[in-house]
């Protein structure tokens, strides 16, 4: 997601997060951090289950998509990576 960032300019470390949403992941901010206007996020989940995390990160960027346009944030890209053992 791209938006303003507080932390530009910083280095954020990763935050696990079971917030009021109910995900359990982890949260990094990423690439861009000296971009006062960007922001590139990692978001990370782990689950024996393939299927159950592809739902999950269903889940989860509609919630981000929400929560872009509640902000008027502009999402550039979302992708999935699967990596297996």
């Amino acid at each position: 997601m791209r938006s303003p960032s507080r932390t530009a300019g910083r280095s954020c470390a990763p935050s696990k997060t079971s917030s009021a949403t109910g995900f359990n992941v982890s949260v990094a901010e990423l690439d861009d951090a000296n971009l006062w206007n960007r922001a590139t996020l990692g978001i990370v989940a782990i689950s024996a289950s393939s299927a159950y995390l592809a739902g999950q990160m269903q889940e989860i960027d509609k919630a981000i998509q929400r929560l872009a346009n509640s902000l008027s944030a502009e999402i550039l890209e979302s992708y999935v990576e699967d990596i297996a053992d």
